[in-house]
């Protein structure tokens, strides 16, 4: 099964690359433009197998298109070059709302009390089996990547975490104490080490850490953006 599956990805990623996928990608991910070749080529491969095999679902009336797919499946993908991968093994569906949703709510508080209600959310990641994503913010996130908000960044960090590192090579996904973000194509120096031979990814280890290196401190999976 195993021997079928490397097969199968070999196969699908010396496929040509479709070129309106291409254009989707430059138009609505702009930071595209300042990968290296290699790495386009790379991402390009990822891209495929990606959209391969996992599944896309419209929810709350959206039609999925090849824009959705591609521009999603490109953001999750980043997170992935340089390095041996098993493309999110935890990972089946991938859930698009047209914009940001209402799901229930429970919170478990200290002293046994358990809260209940309606929380407005713009993505979610759950253990195992589906991330949830709203399209405009996916748009948003790719298109403005110096905000330092990219849903589609921060909920597949969540499934690689997940996923225990299984078919990774980052270590920084085995430690649940650390921080990590893409640290591609800047100069900029950071008080961040770097935890393989990816460029795009980096790890903070301690609290202090992280706030020397500025990271979004929303959640300890925040990722920041690209430059």
């Amino acid at each position: 099964m195993l021997a079928f599956k490397k097969w199968r990805r070999r196969r699908i990623s010396q496929k040509a690359f479709p070129e309106p996928w291409l254009k989707i990608i430059e138009e609505n991910v702009p930071f595209y433009k300042n990968l290296p070749d290699e790495d386009k080529k790379e991402l390009q491969r990822h891209i495929l197998i990606f959209i391969s095999e996992k599944y896309f679902e419209g929810c709350g009336g959206l039609k999925i298109t090849d824009q959705i797919k591609v521009t999603i499946a490109t953001q999750a993908c980043i997170l992935l070059l340089h390095r041996k991968t098993d493309y999110y093994p935890g990972l089946s569906s991938i859930l698009v709302h047209p914009q940001a949703y209402v799901a229930h709510m429970t919170e478990h508080l200290p002293g046994g009390v358990v809260t209940e209600g309606l929380d407005v959310r713009l993505g979610e990641s759950w253990h195992r089996g589906s991330v949830v994503l709203s399209w405009d913010d996916v748009r948003c996130g790719a298109a403005d990547i110096h905000d330092g908000h990219n849903v589609v960044f921060h909920e597949f960090a969540h499934q690689l975490e997940d996923s225990g590192a299984r078919g990774d090579s980052t270590l920084a996904f085995r430690n649940r104490s650390g921080y990590i973000y893409p640290y591609p194509l800047s100069r900029q120096k950071t008080g961040a080490f770097k935890v393989d031979s990816s460029p795009y990814v980096k790890a903070v280890g301690t609290e202090g850490a992280r706030r020397a290196t500025g990271v979004p401190t929303a959640t300890p999976y925040t990722l920041a953006g690209l430059r």
